[in-house]
């Protein structure tokens, strides 16, 4: 799995309009909720297939085909190309997406709140008395409705596929949307 960034790049090992991101590490944090992950970056697809052994008895592979993160990227045929560093690294990546959820309103009133106490009357037989006292409590007056930041734990099955999608959504920053490419 990886992305594909189909645009126009001048990398240190040439031109490509196929350049591919994979992840080569991920960390996660479940306590903070949050994730850290680092990029290589390869001219095509075929180079990091190359790369990745399938067993673990087998030996390393050479990284031919790996660029820098220092591209210059043609927007179109006339333009000068723009310097653009992709970045290779993120970290303290929130594991939590918005949704709107319901959360309570909660306000203080003042209630009447009834004291039975032991007296005694004027033949000395124990009597209850009630006092009443006014008290400061916290009520549910009604709810609202904001967006929030819930915490995915479902996503730690996905990890990969969370972080393309940041990826991909980071990248767009920088790119065209529509030209990023997860596989």
């Amino acid at each position: 799995m990886g992305l594909v960034l189909n645009i126009d790049l001048e990398t240190n090992l040439g031109p490509t309009t196929e350049a591919y991101i994979s992840i080569d590490s991920i960390r996660v944090n479940k306590t903070l909720a949050e994730i850290k992950f680092s990029l290589s970056a390869w001219l095509d697809k075929s180079y990091a297939d190359k790369f990745f052994r399938k067993y673990i008895e087998e030996d390393l592979n050479n990284a031919k085909g790996q660029i820098s993160s220092n591209v210059l990227y043609y927007e179109s045929e006339n333009s000068d190309g723009e310097e653009i560093t992709i970045p290779n690294y993120f970290a303290n990546v929130k594991l939590a997406r918005k949704q709107e959820v319901e959360i309570p309103v909660i306000k203080e009133v003042e209630k009447e709140k009834i004291i039975p106490q032991v007296s005694f009357d004027e033949n000395g037989d124990e009597i209850t008395i009630e006092k009443i006292v006014l008290e400061t409590v916290e009520e549910q007056v009604g709810t609202e409705k904001v967006e929030r930041s819930v915490i995915a734990y479902d996503s730690i099955n996905a990890i990969e596929d969370f972080c393309y999608i940041y990826l991909k959504e980071e990248l767009s920053k920088l790119f065209p949307k529509d030209k990023l490419i997860i596989e």
